[in-house]
């Protein structure tokens, strides 16, 4: 009776493992294609955006600079930025198409740096000039290319959501790496500019893996670990010039874990090792052509690199371009390409000069805000993005590990120490249990204090992205702070879903994307302007929309360098007027319409319409910020494209109406007729 109850049993024992095993592998099976479907979708995604958006104005030069550097080898070419990720997208492009050698040669002409009329060096872009020849010169089939080198750049995206789920799964577990990669491939600055020819979401990519195998490195420290932090640290800062700083500041890593490890011997030549080989690959991407040049043989452009002296009137009397030529200084060889020194200081010129209008909440100055990208955090990233990246930081704060995890801490710091006594473990772990908040958190105080403090860079969201990828897997370890407590555990997906969803029903518009604290895209007008909502990238749509509506006439002004009869649009583009007074307050004496406000149909970019683009590059600081079109204003828009782009039907009742044009619609509307009587 025994033996049977005991065969009866048995089976049910054995039952539960085998119930178990299959559990586990169908959730290891769903695991194993999850993250390959997550990165489809996103490529997917990001390859329709490439499809759909015209080329925003960089692009064109970034196109025409690395097809430059494949050809000409020619650094010089939009060096205010290293040139890994055009030279990448462009790479198809100049393998495929078919060239003509005169053409390009005829394209790739024009002058570089020279001295302006007051003596002082003036760096001419020329990348820009060269990518409106070569654009009209490839015709119709520019965009196709355009494309072919957009799509070449998605593997950075996909990279850098491969980076994300990794690092926060290694650092907070598998619940930790889902909610990172979601982050990524659901942002809007990622969407937005993961499928173009911009070095911004490379860089964010590159920088995030360069820290990554830093922090495997740390880890556990041998040449292997040193040979891929070193490639992955020289990449980086191939892609964005400012990444330069990883160099001081993985030194400075590094010193602080030779001084509480032992065998600080081997710790100190990995170390140096690492960046040693960081600096071979950043000269090699720039074909080891021109590094080593003298510190004084360099005519800088920005004023803190330069002597000048001033009259009493404020003119300029002496002008000297380098500062340390004819000091002890001057001999010194730069370990640097001589390009990548020239990009960053033409960055550094423009920013000094102060000549970028900014907007904030409605202000425009020239210059900007200290608290600029504060702002731009809060608006422009999801409200789920904003949350998680509070609950983690909250959560670190006042969280107290389990004694698992202490041990796992230990294990970590006293890796590779052969012999080491438990009171020196307990310090290294108090030292160094917070280390990934230092790799993840560190360089995204530097660079968020380094954009606040250049207020000549007041327009950009997208150069968050350089750190904003280290946020999302600082945010992600907010999903393991309430284990025994569903209701919150929940809530943070919820969020994170939230915010995702958020993003999202807003794609392709991504560029555009504004939260839900200050009314979404239809309002972020209101807050922000230049490429946080328009960069010349909805040109095809407002093609599709000039025909819908059979608008066969619009005056068209849009921030665009893209030629709108190679986007397809066939209606008839009348000139824009702009409302200019005379200085003394009476209205000048126009014979020209052209020259005023005609009733009929228009398109006008958001940021034209808000007075920061189309501005004259003399503006001085004390005089009104006034572009010649901010009179759109007073007319209601009858329809938008995307959120960049205004469509008005103004009437002869709406100019008579109008403040600035009334009183000069009618004196010229008096004299046509005298004109038209007395002839």
């Amino acid at each position: 009776m025994a033996d049977k109850e005991h065969s009866a049993v048995s089976p049910s024992k054995t039952e539960v493992p085998q119930n178990r095993c299959s559990q586990s592998g169908v959730r290891n099976g769903v695991k194993r294609w999850l993250l390959p479907l997550v990165l489809f979708v996103h490529a997917s995604m990001l390859g329709y955006s490439a499809f759909v958006h015209s080329p925003m104005t960089d692009e064109i030069a970034h196109f025409a600079a690395g097809l430059g550097h494949w050809r000409y080898s020619d650094f010089e070419l939009y060096n205010v930025n290293p040139p890994l990720a055009r030279v990448v997208g462009t790479f198809p492009v100049y393998v495929a198409m078919p060239w003509r050698n005169e053409v390009l040669d005829n394209c790739y002409v024009g002058e570089g740096s020279r001295i302006g009329e007051n003596g002082i060096p003036e760096s001419n872009r020329k990348e820009f000039q060269i990518g409106d020849r070569l654009m009209a010169e490839i015709g119709q089939s520019y965009r196709f290319w355009m494309v072919i080198a957009r799509w070449t750049c998605i593997w950075f995206s996909c990279l850098g959501a491969w980076i994300c789920y990794s690092w926060a799964k290694e650092l907070y577990g598998n619940g930790a790496g889902i909610i990172a990669i979601v982050l990524w491939c659901t942002s809007p600055l990622v969407l937005a500019f993961g499928g173009a020819l911009t070095p911004d979401v490379p860089s964010g990519a590159m920088g995030l893996l360069a820290l990554y195998r830093f922090w495997k490195w740390a880890k556990d420290p041998n040449w292997g670990n040193t040979y891929f932090a070193g490639i992955a640290v020289g990449l980086a800062e191939l892609t964005k010039s400012t990444w330069i700083l990883l160099h001081p500041m993985l030194f400075l890593f590094g010193i602080g874990l030779i001084v509480v490890r032992p065998n600080r011997l081997s710790l100190g030549m990995q170390c140096f090792a690492q960046l040693f080989l960081a600096w071979i690959v950043l000269l090699a991407g720039y074909g080891f052509t021109d590094q080593f040049k003298p510190l004084g043989e360099f005519d800088f452009n920005s004023p803190r690199l330069q002597i000048r002296e001033f009259s009493n009137k404020g003119e300029i009397v002496k002008l000297v371009s380098n500062r340390f030529r004819n000091t002890w200084m001057e001999s010194i060889p730069v370990p640097l390409p001589t390009e990548m020194v020239r990009g960053v200081d033409a960055q550094e010129s423009a920013m000094a000069a102060q000549t970028i209008v900014g907007f904030l909440c409605g202000e425009l100055r020239l210059g900007g805000w200290w608290y600029y990208y504060l702002v731009v955090l809060s608006v422009k990233c999801t409200i789920g993005e904003l949350g998680l990246f509070v609950i983690a930081t909250m959560g670190r704060l006042i969280w107290t590990p389990t004694s698992k995890e202490r041990f796992l801490a230990f294990r970590f710091a006293t890796s590779s120490v052969c012999a080491v006594s438990e009171a020196s473990a307990s310090k290294i772990v108090m030292r160094w249990f917070q280390i990934d908040t230092i790799v993840l958190l560190v360089p995204v105080v530097v660079y968020l204090c380094l954009l606040s403090y250049h207020t000549g860079l007041n327009r950009h969201a997208r150069y968050m992205l350089q750190f904003l990828p280290l946020c999302f897997v600082w945010a992600s370890q907010s999903v393991r702070f309430f284990p025994r407590r569903p209701w919150f555990r929940f809530g943070i997906i919820a969020l994170a879903g939230f915010g995702s969803l958020s993003s999202l029903f807003y794609f392709p518009h991504s560029l555009s994307y504004f939260n839900e604290l200050v009314g979404g895209p239809s309002q972020g007008h209101k807050y922000l302007s230049g490429t946080n909502i328009d960069w010349g990238h909805d040109v095809y749509y407002l093609r599709d929309e000039l025909k819908r509506r059979g608008w066969d006439s619009v005056g068209i002004s849009l921030w665009t360098r893209y030629d709108l009869k190679l986007a397809g649009i066939e209606t008839q583009i009348r000139k824009v007027p702009k409302f200019r007074p005379s200085k003394e307050g009476a209205l000048d004496h126009i014979v020209d319409e052209s020259n005023v406000l005609q009733p009929g149909r228009y398109a006008i970019s958001v940021c034209v319409v808000q007075g920061t683009m189309r501005l004259s590059g003399q503006i001085k600081s004390g005089e009104p910020i006034e572009n010649g079109y901010s009179y759109f204003q007073e007319f209601k828009p009858v329809g938008r494209v995307g959120y960049s782009i205004w469509l008005y039907e103004i009437s002869e009742e709406d100019i008579l109406r109008s403040q600035s044009w009334g009183k000069l619609y009618r004196t010229f509307e008096h004299d046509a007729a005298v004109r038209e009587t007395s002839g």
